[in-house]
């Protein structure tokens, strides 16, 4: 957990205010990345043919069944999913008359965009206590993400499209055998711990209850380490190694950042992201 700890926790110790310009850059080049997976699906088609080999894979010595299929939960990118909030704080500017759920990631209004980044009154603002590996909205403010199908979606586009309409026409079907698992990628391992980690177990323990098979977990970017932090925390916290091995058929991560996020160093000082080619295609580096 030492290597996923570092990488969720690592942000300054106290509340973050970048200045306007600098944020509005690093926000706007995550964007354009995000937009471009999107754009192209975040499955590609040689991704959601080996998830759904997966998902109907049998153990080894076994004739193949078709009949049997693992569930597939699909757990949430970094920002791509969406945040809403509930701002009850009084004289606030950014305060509805009547408190409300509302979207505030990503919501294309200026001004609510404004309250939610880049405001003093920024209501996805975080306080990082080190102490605890907690963090705290502002007072009076709450943050969760939407329910369901609505929390896996950006700018209204569902994030898994492709790979649902692949798994439909395999015979899955939503909300039964192709679940949705989103959570706030703005916290902690340790704020996890609190609520997505517990849902994450319950949404896990419901569908092996009623489909009778151990589900396959799968997601893209910040979704890999995000499960690998949830399957640490139920093997030494929550139903130990024999609930993972019962309940989990197999861990899918698709360019999960496991040893860090290098490249987005590069993107945000130099625009190196926009160079890249998928291998097969033409620019793209040759391995031999």
């Amino acid at each position: 957990m030492g290597g996923i700890k570092r990488l969720m926790l690592d942000p300054p110790l106290r509340s973050r205010q970048l200045p306007s310009t600098v944020q509005l850059f690093v926000l706007g080049v995550a964007l354009l990345a995000l937009g471009a997976t999107l754009r192209h699906g975040s499955f590609a088609k040689r991704d959601t043919d080996r998830l759904a080999f997966v998902a109907e894979r049998q153990p080894a010595g076994t004739t193949r069944d078709s009949s049997v299929r693992h569930p597939v939960v699909l757990v949430g990118p970094l920002l791509g999913q969406t945040l809403q909030v509930n701002d009850a704080r009084w004289l606030n500017p950014c305060s509805p008359w009547t408190p409300t759920w509302t979207t505030a990631w990503v919501n294309l209004d200026k001004f609510a965009a404004a309250c939610a980044l880049h405001s003093s009154h920024a209501q996805l603002g975080l306080t990082f206590d080190p102490t605890t590996n907690r963090t705290k909205s502002p007072e009076h403010v709450q943050v969760r993400v939407a329910e369901g199908w609505d929390g896996l979606t950006f700018f209204g586009i569902d994030v898994y499209g492709n790979l649902t309409q692949r798994l439909e026409s395999e015979g899955f079907v939503r909300d039964v055998d192709i679940l949705p698992m989103g959570y706030d990628w703005r916290l902690s391992v340790a704020d996890w711990e609190q609520e997505a980690f517990p849902r994450f177990f319950r949404t896990i323990s419901d569908a092996v209850s009623r489909n009778g098979q151990p589900v396959v977990l799968t997601g893209v970017s910040m979704a890999a380490p995000f499960t690998h932090a949830f399957l640490k925390w139920a093997n030494a916290k929550r139903g130990g190694k024999s609930w993972v091995q019962k309940n989990v058929h197999a861990f899918v991560p698709v360019a999960g950042p496991f040893n860090g996020a290098v490249n987005a160093l590069s993107a945000l000082m130099g625009g190196v992201v926009f160079d890249f080619a998928s291998p097969g295609q033409p620019g793209a580096a040759q391995v031999h």
